[in-house]
């Protein structure tokens, strides 16, 4: 199970990686400043407000109106792993909580399925907390990012 835990994390900060790498532009060529080049037939700028504010409203929606059409998928893509490492380890908090009330219950019909002591529950608590909390805060900065 740790091991699964490790790899889930491996993995999702590589994709994390990944997708702030993919937001990094590099550009090779230097913009035209020249007035008698531009003419009334360029293209018409697109405003970065708008694009923030699209975004904000539908993740991916300010990449469209920038007419980056790739860059959805790594949004949704990075929202999707964020959202799926967020779940995964609230679903763990709750049940090792679960199961640590049950311990530590004096009711004897109430039993958990989980075959730890008090201590080991708590520290298992504990571990998930922290990983949902900071599940949380990538979730959100995914979505800031954006």
């Amino acid at each position: 199970m740790i091991r699964k835990i490790a790899f889930r994390i491996n993995l999702f900060s590589f994709l994390l990686g990944l997708f702030v790498l993919s937001h990094s532009e590099v550009s090779a060529q230097k913009r035209s400043t020249d007035p008698a080049k531009s003419d009334s037939t360029s293209k018409k700028r697109h405003s970065p407000v708008a694009a923030s504010l699209l975004s904000t409203v539908v993740p991916g929606l300010g990449q469209v109106y920038n007419k980056k059409y790739w860059k959805v998928p790594v949004v949704y893509c990075g929202l999707l792993t964020a959202g799926y490492f967020l779940k995964t380890n609230k679903d763990a908090y709750l049940e090792y909580k679960k199961a640590y009330i049950a311990e530590v219950d004096t009711n004897p019909n109430t039993f958990s399925n989980i075959a730890l002591h008090e201590a080991g529950l708590l520290s298992y608590m504990e571990l998930y907390r922290n990983r949902m909390e900071i599940s949380y805060i990538a979730f959100g900065l995914v979505y800031v990012l954006i």
